[in-house]
């Protein structure tokens, strides 16, 4: 993920203090192709949450891996909320339903301190690529698309627009069940892991190390007890309607109109946002940078 992208972007001292509609960004790179996508939504869709990540995942999966393919493997950094979590691998095991050709997924995670990837530098490119583009103004999330566009002529990057049906409830594959104890009765952890692989043979069965230098995978069956490992065709929504905007956010926005030009206005307006009843906290939490 990248930093958190804001809108509009003003560049008055009024608006310095004024809160901003998050874009977010999501980039995965495809080391094989030496393709860069950007998976991009704003708050008004969705949150960040796991099953944000995993949605993005399964729409760049569907739309990237080529029918010959049995192998799909995944770097990424230990973020718990994002990236290594229970939700990602039940996003492994519909992958391995949806897309038949995979026999294998197999998710590796950086130690610590040694997190820089291929990602890192894309979202570099995004940031020079805005202040080289100082006439550009950005005033919708849609603006923030259009300069991930312009990073790069003979290699652009690939976006993915995210709508909020995009969207999917992973948590609710029911076969399924987080145990604390693997097949030998050895703890299990989902924050200690460093390697994890799920298997087309053995559906439902997640296999896992603690250490690279780990000789041997430990494995944990996930389907509950007495439920057959059955899954559903489909992943049912995270949501039906726009996610809404706290009070204050959406006030703020309001505000900062008379910065922005008329066309614009209707964007900011329509935004859905949470009642003053249901909102008598106005402390939202706003630390999202």
């Amino acid at each position: 993920m990248q930093k958190c992208l804001p809108t509009p972007v003003l560049t008055n001292c009024q608006s310095f203090y004024s809160l901003k509609l998050w874009t977010y960004n999501y980039t995965l790179y495809d080391v094989t192709n030496k393709v860069t996508t950007c998976v991009m939504w704003d708050e008004s869709k969705s949150g960040r949450g796991s099953n944000e990540m995993a949605s993005e995942m399964l729409r760049w999966a569907l739309s990237n891996i080529k029918p010959n393919h049995e192998t799909l493997t995944i770097w990424s950094d230990n973020c718990p909320s994002q990236n290594r979590n229970f939700v990602m691998v039940m996003l492994y095991f519909h992958l391995l339903k949806k897309i038949t050709s995979i026999k294998v997924i197999e998710h590796k995670f950086l130690l610590r301190g040694h997190t820089h990837l291929e990602v890192d530098a894309c979202h570099s490119l995004i940031e020079r690529e805005k202040k080289k583009t100082a006439g550009f103004q950005i005033m919708t999330p849609w603006d923030w698309q259009q300069i991930a566009r312009m990073c790069s002529i003979h290699n652009p990057f690939q976006i993915i627009n995210m709508k909020t049906e995009d969207f999917k409830d992973f948590k609710q594959l029911w076969p399924f069940i987080l145990r604390k104890k693997d097949s030998t009765g050895r703890d299990v952890s989902i924050s200690k892991m460093v390697y994890l692989q799920v298997r087309a043979e053995d559906p439902g069965i997640l296999y896992l190390k603690n250490k690279f230098d780990d000789p041997d995978f430990q494995s944990v069956d996930l389907i509950r007890t007495g439920r057959r490992a059955t899954f559903p065709a489909e992943i049912p929504n995270l949501r039906f309607d726009a996610n809404p905007l706290a009070l204050k956010k959406y006030r703020h926005l309001q505000t900062l109109l008379k910065w922005v030009p008329k066309q614009f206005h209707a964007f900011y307006q329509n935004l859905k946002h949470v009642n003053e009843e249901a909102n008598d906290d106005d402390d939202h939490d706003e630390n999202e940078n």
